[in-house]
């Protein structure tokens, strides 16, 4: 398992990767579920002092409870409620960190150029205002005056975090109350960072000895002013180091945008200039609810419900003013680009779960239904042209230029069963057996249901034989599948416009969706050093392959998935 930065950008989430692809076209990232939510948006709102404890569960063998979307993993992070108090216990947490970020290396670049130069040691220039090469066209040559352009670009930046909660558990009544702030300003001058506030209570209430039910609530607003539009890095992997990135423009303005010096590449621009020029804000709110009511009749059985729903809406926006210049002095008439995108998802559920001791076994048996609805409306407009400077709005929009409005609706829903019962025979021998069906709006319309099942089984060697040091020695065996739904977009026919005619790319006919089969083993020894731990997996993957294009509509005939094959292979630890 790893964590990976994707970018620099304050705020931005990291990549979490569980286990090798399992797709070349699909997305490896695992399935969150967070207090019963599956949830399809960003951690970047999640704030960590209110995580509990998580569980990773990585591998077919072990995710087939969660089905066609589990193929990746799955990590269920579990927030603060109360219940790990003490009988009347009450908690208060206050916590305030600062801290500064900084760029701790700089990669040098090349302090050389191939340029004659004349007496007072400034360049050679042809009739056209070219710079002169030198025969040889060796790098050797010292610059006139040297700057130091990451020093003016970047600055050490500060981060804040400001966390407050009070939890609390007597008789009947458990919760956890908490409220997060943080700002990080990054480490790019002129940009104010990225902003977020939390707010989070959670709450257990015992109706009667039977009844139960808890309820959880979470707000989250962050806003961020970006730069990632300004080319800072690749403009600055091509500017020679006689620029002076702080000089200004010819007309007083600041952080000169002509920093092209011919014949080289027009790949550069001034950062500062691009930064104090566009303005980029992402703002965006999230809300979280969740309920749930168990009901104990017996002491063997429990029924329990829930109801949890999600909702984020995002605001993007761009702005680049008229009389924006590039990196030769061409002056453009300025664009506007704004994007507003609405993301819903809820799940219903209900389980019911059986465990009864007999005089040899005891066994547990769970029943389950689950019930997922995800919406994700976008519409987005941009404009190319400007007709007033520093208005940020689309009234300001040449009106007799192109304005490209754009929008975008995805609707997916899934409906899954599955059945779960493990036998553990004298605290020795335990044997575990699930079935799962899953139906999704994604599967094709002659595949819509898929079964995934698990079978595994483990003997705790320990019991019977006692080794010195040793607590618990235990061999294991599963074997299981899981899967990946297909893209939203796979069901659909495309259209592009080529050279002003429509150019159309039909969707394949959506066969059985990707499908894994995976099988380990090992021995489990939690009490001997690391070093000793032995884990043998043998694994294997067979994804389906979908029908063919259907010939006359366009079809390109190259697979739509290119991992459509058996991969069989080893891991060893």
């Amino acid at each position: 398992a790893s964590v990976v930065t994707v970018s620099g950008q304050p705020g931005q989430a990291p990549a979490i990767r569980l286990r090798a692809a399992t797709s070349l076209t699909g997305s490896a990232d695992p399935l969150i579920i967070i207090d019963g939510t599956i949830t399809r948006m960003t951690l970047a709102d999640i704030n960590t002092e209110d995580v509990e404890r998580m569980e990773v569960i990585k591998g077919a063998a072990a995710s087939s409870l969660y089905g066609s979307d589990a193929a990746n993993g799955v990590v269920q992070i579990f927030t603060k409620r109360g219940a790990q108090l003490a009988e009347g216990q009450t908690t208060f947490t206050v916590r305030n960190e600062f801290g500064q970020s900084w760029l701790p290396n700089k990669v040098p670049g090349n302090m050389a150029h191939e340029f004659q130069l004349l007496p007072d040691g400034n360049f050679r220039r042809d009739a056209g205002g070219n710079r002169v090469q030198e025969t040889d066209r060796i790098a050797d040559n010292p610059y006139p005056v040297y700057y130091d352009q990451l020093g003016q670009v970047f600055r050490p930046g500060q981060f804040m975090t400001n966390y407050a909660s009070v939890g609390q558990r007597r008789g009947s009544t458990n919760f956890n109350v908490s409220f997060h702030n943080s700002r990080e300003t990054g480490v790019l001058g002129l940009l104010n960072g990225f902003n977020r506030q939390n707010f989070r209570i959670n709450l257990d209430q015992a109706i009667t000895d039977e009844l139960t039910f808890s309820a959880g609530a979470f707000y989250g607003r962050s806003s961020s002013d970006e730069g990632e539009n300004t080319g800072i890095f690749f403009g600055l992997r091509f500017l020679e180091p006689n620029i002076d990135l702080l000089a200004p423009n010819t007309d007083g303005s600041p952080f000169n945008a002509v920093v092209r010096q011919p014949p080289l590449s027009g790949n550069v621009v001034n950062p500062l200039y691009g930064l104090n020029n566009t303005d980029i804000n992402r703002d965006r709110d999230r809300f979280n609810g969740t309920f749930r009511l168990t009901y104990k009749p017996f002491s063997w059985l429990t029924a329990e419900g829930n109801v949890n729903y999600e909702q984020s809406g995002e605001m993007y926006k761009s702005f680049n003013p008229t009389g924006f210049m590039n990196s030769a002095g061409a002056v453009d008439d300025g664009n506007i680009f704004q994007s507003s995108t609405l993301s819903r998802t809820s799940n219903v559920g209900a389980t019911l779960t059986a465990q009864k001791n007999f005089s040899w076994f005891t066994n547990t048996t769970k029943l389950a239904w689950v019930f997922e609805d995800q919406s994700v409306n976008n519409v987005n407009v941009y404009a190319v042209g400007l007709t007033v400077p520093r208005v940020p709005e689309f009234s300001a929009a040449n009106q007799g230029l192109d304005i490209f409005p754009g929008s975008r609706s995805v609707s997916i829903r899934a409906n899954n069963l599955f059945a779960i019962t493990t036998f553990d025979i004298k605290d020795r021998y335990i044997f575990d057996a699930l079935v799962r069906q899953d139906e999704s709006s994604l599967f094709g319309a002659n595949q819509r249901r898929q079964i995934y099942n698990r079978v595994s089984g483990a003997y705790r060697v320990s019991e019977d034989i006692k080794l010195p040091g040793v607590d618990e020695f235990k061999l294991r065996a599963s074997y299981g599948t899981a899967g990946l739904r297909p893209s939203f977009d796979a069901q659909y026919e495309i259209f592009s416009l080529v050279g002003g005619e429509p150019d159309t790319r039909h969707a394949r006919e959506l066969g059985p969706p990707p499908r894994l089969l995976e099988g380990d083993g090992g021995r489990v020894q939690p009490d001997l050093p690391p070093e000793l731990h032995l884990r043998v997996q043998l694994l294997g993957q067979d994804h389906q392959r979908p029908d063919p294009p259907r010939p006359g509509l366009g079809g390109d005939g190259v697979p739509e998935h290119l991992d459509q094959r058996r991969h069989p292979h080893g891991e060893h630890a």
